[in-house]
């Protein structure tokens, strides 16, 4: 069966591109989406214009009836508006038809601001008014949103803004109309360091958050590692841990958030990038108090070389496997090296054990302007429905080597068991640039849990 990539969000202008919002939570580089409602597909997308013709940084929720063929914004006349292309933004979906972001007007480049709340109701298809200006902690961004069992709402955010940058990450409760007072969640890092206010998170049914956060020294900016810490129900801090600088990369944007399997936190990673770097899952048992176990690499056969990034594997979980999505970037040879992987294992009670791995992208497949010196995976999503029987990734790419960058959104619908994987992509941003020649035409068929043949035709 053919499908074409289309446009998610054709009016977008941007020389950045429309970024995805993750509905539960991730705030940084936006990893999980689309989620489903009523069984139609929704995406947040916030826009990062930059271009001087056309600064647009609004947050805009996308429909799809037609399982990702076409899309369409809802009430984008009452969309809400960044402070700047960088003000980056979290988005929560309660599971029932409410979906909450939470933005600011300031700039991760220093201008300071207030945090903003707004709600989009799925059922009738429209954002409500914007909120929680008044009385909000001053912030240059906002990390993440969620909204907890008792209704009340808990932001994570930046502390301050020194030496040039966003420094330490601290959290405040939305709750009966009014901010508490805002508390640090990393006070518990190693002396002489502070958080870069980058945050992967997930939070539990009874409302505490298991955070990982990326760490800098203080004196140099130089030396990063990542350090975990649970926040507490009633906000206090719970047990806490700090990472080796040669445990973990701490480099590489891109960490997705962390899922719970049972009474595990699981945390898709990647080993430094001196001796032998590899995509890794750490594993802490028991939720109350984790122990941290950091497996050996769990995709052997991926075609990376040091010379590359994004290696992070993204992670979802149904109730009997968990999913892991590769980016791989390898600028190091004369060309340039880019795929996607998709990996399981059902090994739900070791997580590190287990894994296979397809590759379901690969560049030389790509059209031949997608293929350059340079290019690079950015933001890639993955999310799980009707337990394994619906798995969708995204991934954004510049399109062309342009001086004015273009992002290109991938969509993929997954379906059957790991014997009969089909793929379905759809590209955001146009290809060509002035998509003059109509849209370009992936070619995909059921195939084995394997390197899938893929081709484009104009």
């Amino acid at each position: 069966m053919p499908y074409s990539p289309l446009l998610i969000d054709p009016a977008s202008t941007d020389n950045i591109g429309s970024y995805s919002m993750a509905p539960n939570g991730y705030g940084w580089a936006q990893q999980n989406s689309p989620f489903v409602y009523n069984g139609k597909l929704y995406m947040v997308l916030y826009r990062a214009t930059n271009a001087p013709a056309a600064n647009d940084f609004s947050i805009n929720v996308f429909v799809s009836s037609d399982k990702g063929s076409t899309w369409a914004a809802l009430d984008a006349a009452h969309a809400p508006v960044r402070g700047t292309a960088g003000a980056t933004g979290g988005c929560y979906f309660d599971g029932g038809h409410t979906v909450t972001v939470a933005w600011t007007d300031g700039s991760q480049l220093g201008a300071t601001g207030t945090i903003h709340l707004q709600d989009f109701d799925l059922s009738a298809g429209v954002w409500g008014a914007a909120y929680g200006a008044a009385g909000s902690p001053v912030v240059n961004l906002v990390d993440q949103i969620y909204k907890r069992p008792d209704g009340s709402l808990i932001a994570l955010f930046n502390r301050t803004f020194a030496a040039g940058r966003v420094q330490g990450l601290s959290a405040a409760v939305f709750s009966a109309g009014a901010w508490g007072a805002a508390f640090p969640i990393d006070s518990n890092i190693t002396a002489g360091n502070v958080s870069d206010s980058r945050a992967a998170t997930v939070m539990d049914a009874s409302g505490n958050l298991y955070v990982f956060t990326r760490c800098t020294d203080t004196a140099t900016f130089s030396t990063h590692f990542w350090s975990f810490q649970i926040v507490n129900a009633d906000n206090s801090l719970g047990a806490s841990h700090n990472f080796a600088t040669t445990d973990l990369d701490a480099t590489v944007n891109g960490n997705g958030n962390p899922v719970l399997i049972g009474n595990q936190v699981v945390f898709g990673a990647m080993t430094p990038l001196t001796g032998g770097q590899a995509a890794v899952v750490v594993v802490g048992t028991p939720l109350s108090a984790p122990v941290f176990t950091i497996s050996p690499g769990i995709d052997p056969g991926s075609p990376f070389s040091a010379g590359g990034t994004y290696y992070v594997p993204v992670l979802a979980a149904s109730a009997t496997t968990l999913y892991g999505l590769i980016a791989i970037t390898d600028t190091s040879g004369l060309n340039t090296v880019l795929s996607l992987r998709l990996g399981q294992t059902t090994n739900l009670a070791n997580p590190a054990a287990g894994w296979s791995w397809s590759e379901i992208y690969n560049i030389a497949s790509g059209p031949p302007s997608f293929n350059f010196v340079g290019q690079v995976w950015n933001n890639r999503t993955l999310a799980i429905y009707n337990n394994n029987t619906q798995i969708f990734v995204t991934a954004g790419a510049q399109i062309d080597a342009a001086a004015v960058q273009d992002t290109w959104f991938w969509f993929g619908i997954f379906t059957g068991v790991a014997a009969n994987f089909s793929v379905t992509l759809h590209g955001v941003n146009r290809y060509p640039r002035d998509n003059s020649s109509g849209p370009q035409v992936l070619v995909v068929g059921p195939e084995p849990f394997r390197p899938l043949p893929l081709r484009f035709k104009r």
